[in-house]
């Protein structure tokens, strides 16, 4: 079976022949082009299949929703018969905070010393620095305190 092509270059008719006679241009590719067989036409399979397959999924889907709603809820209690309970309320009790202790106080005698009155509360590895925490009056004055003069005794446990 041979087909009448018509040439691509001259536009002459009729060329049974793989050259055309009028400006010699090989038409043996076009020939065979024509001579093909048409495309199968595309069909609807895939996309049934990929349709087929969002069903599926979305059943799925549906059927794993409704099972976990169904479920019971675990931190949940069903009560038969509920009755109500009675409460009563206690009245807030206030709590007093203790009051600090008193500091303790030392009238400073003929003889004494910052250092001799701290070994003499608090213990003989006592310093006269423990003294002037609480008496920061003595500041500047250390080794010139007054006798009769009232010193606070710092809180310390070793030397009661």
């Amino acid at each position: 079976m041979t087909l009448n092509l018509n040439c691509p270059v001259c536009s002459y008719q009729d060329i049974t022949g793989d050259t055309c006679p009028n400006c010699d241009t090989d038409v043996r590719v076009i020939r065979m082009l024509q001579e093909l067989p048409p495309a199968p036409t595309p069909s609807a399979k895939p996309f049934n299949i990929v349709l087929l397959i969002l069903i599926l999924i979305g059943l799925g889907l549906a059927v794993a929703i409704f099972w976990r709603l169904s479920l019971p809820q675990p931190n949940t209690v069903v009560v038969a018969d509920p009755t109500p309970t009675q409460t009563t309320k206690i009245a807030p009790v206030a709590v007093i905070p203790p009051k600090p202790p008193e500091p303790k106080t030392y009238k400073v005698q003929r003889g004494d010393n910052l250092s001799a009155i701290a070994q003499k509360f608090c213990g003989q590895q006592a310093t006269w620095q423990i003294m002037l925490k609480d008496n920061p009056q003595l500041q500047g004055r250390e080794n010139y305190i007054d006798v009769g003069e009232v010193l606070k005794i710092p809180h310390c446990q070793e030397g009661m």
